[in-house]
Order: structure tokens, then C-alpha cells, then sequence
């Protein structure tokens, strides 16, 4: 083979490689689900919401309504990309419990619930440091962060959260710069 036949070669792979990668990329930055995916799956998103924020002596998530600012950040304030990968999350938990339960994430036993989201949140985490970074940049944030990330962003700004389950106080009067704090005492809503 002739130098100017290899070189040919080399170029063809070369731009094969950038082309299914950028192919790559456009099929994760354009999800094909209608806009309004979500709100079909609402009442799936409240209770995972609640399996992450669980109701005990002060409201859960679903108490709060959290699951709707889920919806409202994915459809409206995350990227395509996130997005597609939020969608594609939700289409491959309904899958894995159809594939290991034989049932719907709703008709799943609380143990099975437990497990359910034990598997996604192993298996949806990032490498530690520089090559965390790197797969987040080029894949984007997993499912399961985005969603726990969502769900504790909503229910540290939802009434019932801030309210019943922080100190908060609707109209500070006076700015105090160093507050006291004593062990076991819940944290301020307001900073």
C-alpha cells in the first residue's frame, strides 16, 4: 500500500469518527418526547420524590408539592441535553422495574421501591475528581443526581419545607451577621 492510500484511509476513519460522534451528541442534546412527557408521568415523580425526601415528623417532598417543581425545572429551565437524559432516566426506570419486578414503579412494594432507586443511584454516579468532570461535561449529569439535585433544591424553597422543617423567619427586622447556633437546632431557610 502506497503512502497516499494510507493517508486516504486514515482521513476516511478520521472523519468517520467525528461524524457518529457528533451524531452522538445531537441524539443526546435532541430528545424525541412531546413537551409535555412529564405531566403523564406525575404522580411516578411524587413518589419518587417522596422516596428521596420522606415524610417523618415534618412534611416529605410529595407534601410539598416537590415533584411539580421537578417538572417545571426539566421542561422549562435545563438544558436539551439534561433533558434528554432526565427523559431517558425516567423511560429506563420504568423499564428496569417491568425487566426485575414484573410490575410498574407503582405497584412495587416499599422494599422494592428501596431497591429500585438503591440500583439507579449506584449505578447513575460520576467518577471521583478530574475524570468525574470530564464525563460530565461530555455525557452530562445522570438521571438520578439530576433528580435528587431538583427534588432538594424544591423542597428547601417550598413552603413546607422552609417553614416546618427549617427556622424561618418571613421578615427579618434586624440583619445579624453571626447568629448563635446550638447542636440539633434545625437550620435557617432564610440566609
Amino acid at each position: 500500500m502506497n503512502r497516499r492510500g494510507s493517508l486516504k484511509i486514515l482521513g476516511f476513519l478520521g472523519l468517520t469518527g467525528i461524524a457518529s460522534f457528533l451524531t452522538y451528541k445531537y441524539n443526546l442534546s435532541h430528545p424525541n418526547f412531546e413537551p409535555g412527557y412529564l405531566l403523564g408521568e406525575k404522580a411516578l415523580l411524587a413518589e419518587l420524590v417522596e422516596i428521596i425526601i420522606p415524610e417523618t415528623d415534618t412534611p416529605g417532598a410529595k407534601s410539598a408539592m416537590v415533584h411539580l417543581f421537578v417538572i417545571e425545572m426539566v421542561e422549562n429551565c435545563t438544558s436539551a441535553k439534561e433533558k434528554g437524559i432526565f427523559y431517558r432516566g425516567m423511560e429506563s426506570l420504568k423499564a428496569y422495574c417491568k425487566q426485575e419486578h414484573g410490575r410498574d414503579f407503582m405497584n412495587c412494594k416499599e422494599w422494592e421501591r428501596q431497591a429500585i432507586i438503591s440500583h439507579f443511584e449506584k449505578h447513575d454516579s460520576l467518577s471521583a475528581g478530574l475524570m468525574g468532570k470530564v464525563e460530565k461535561k461530555l455525557f452530562g449529569e445522570p438521571f438520578f443526581s439530576l433528580l435528587k439535585r431538583y427534588t432538594i433544591n424544591g423542597y428547601c424553597v417550598s413552603f413546607l419545607g422552609a417553614t416546618r422543617n427549617f427556622r424561618y423567619d418571613p421578615v427579618p427586622v434586624v440583619f445579624k451577621a453571626c447568629i448563635p447556633y446550638t447542636a440539633g437546632e434545625p437550620s435557617w431557610a432564610t440566609k
